[in-house]
């Protein structure tokens, strides 16, 4: 498996959008390309004549089942990176390779724009009692806003790109984990409370347990590693041929989900044992949650497509619509509607069609 060395002097750039920060990282990663001028980097930002032929642009339409979407969150000038609902379930969050993350209505209104950051957003997570929201970005930090907008606290240390962010359950602490292979545990008045030097490579997604006592990190080789809040390593997952991008808890935190770039999903319990493979994307899998009831869960996919599976395996449902890559989904806090957010520069909620 081959090591990621992400080029820091990323953050000397003054680029627009890419087609996305994650495909852009994976373009690096696999090329070992580090050279290409920000003349290069302009001839990628996002348009679908320039990423669909006529004939593929056709294909797409005829091969999609429109299945209807409640709402639209057009706002954006680039690819969509993180989406999450609110705790009451009234608002809407993205993050996006604009470097911006906007809070919606859920009628698509735009009610606050969140501006500060110097890169791509590529993470966003609402605090538990919906009061904060916390966003991570490529240009190495993460941020604390309130619901007006004001930036209320920079989270600093890391030395590279930021790919995910958490909030603890009773809201006293967050998580960051970035390129510089490192997660930290912070405080909310940015100070850190524990920094995991870990022995795999780039950590690309993290979460908290429901509980808050333990961490779930999904790593570039492949693994997912469980740790308690003192760095001790209480599990590691292995059974993905290639990197993780995405990792999730169940609600009752006896099981977890993990999404990889070998197109599959792998729901195991915490003794390191799959319980369930889900196969049926047909490309890497970006995003995966569960319901909240922890009955079903959610994938989103570099094919476009979110799923709605079973905990056997079965395919509920498949939501067609972006016309681009869907990187981040969630569940709305009542489980009956599910947000998705597209590298086509939108979001959508649709409802639970179940077949």
């Amino acid at each position: 498996m081959k090591q990621i060395l992400y080029p820091l002097f990323i953050f000397s750039f003054s680029f627009s959008c890419f087609p996305s920060v994650l495909a852009y990282k994976k373009y690096y990663d696999d090329t070992s390309n580090f050279t290409s001028s920000k003349a290069n980097l302009n001839e990628n930002k996002i348009s679908e004549k320039s990423v669909y032929s006529k004939w593929q642009l056709f294909k797409f339409i005829h091969d999609t089942t429109i299945i209807s979407y409640l709402k639209l969150f057009s706002g954006h000038q680039c690819a969509v990176e993180s989406v999450a609902f609110s705790p009451d379930g009234q608002s809407v969050l993205t993050g996006s390779d604009d470097k911006m993350a906007i809070l919606w209505g859920l009628k698509g209104n735009k009610k606050i724009t969140f501006e500060g950051h110097q890169h791509n957003i590529t993470s966003v997570a609402f605090s538990p009692d919906g009061q904060n929201v916390l966003t991570g970005s490529v240009d190495g930090t993460a941020k604390l806003w309130d619901l007006s907008g004001k930036e209320i606290r920079t989270f600093k240390g890391h030395k590279a790109p930021i790919w995910s962010v958490a909030f603890s359950p009773k809201n006293q602490s967050i998580l960051t984990c970035s390129d510089d292979y490192t997660v930290v545990l912070w405080d909310l008045l940015c100070n850190k409370k524990m920094t995991y030097n870990l022995p795999c490579t780039t950590v690309l997604s993290v979460t908290f347990s429901p509980d808050g006592q333990s961490i779930l990190i999904g790593c570039y080789d492949g693994t997912a590693i469980l740790y308690d809040l003192f760095g001790n390593e209480k599990q590691i997952f292995k059974g993905h041929e290639s990197a993780v991008w995405t990792v999730a808890f169940s609600p009752d935190g006896k099981s977890i989900l993990t999404g990889s770039d070998d197109l599959t999903v792998k729901l195991w319990d915490l003794s390191g044992k799959v319980k369930q493979t889900f196969e049926g994307h047909n490309s890497y899998i970006w995003s995966v949650t569960f319901s909240p009831d922890g009955q079903s869960i959610l994938t989103g996919s570099e094919d476009g497509t979110a799923k709605l599976w079973d905990l056997t395996g079965k395919l509920k449902q498949t939501y067609k619509g972006h016309q681009l890559p869907v990187r981040s989904v969630a569940f709305s806090p009542d489980g009956q509607g599910i947000l998705t957010g597209s590298e086509d520069g939108t979001a959508k909620l649709w409802t639970l069609f179940t077949k």
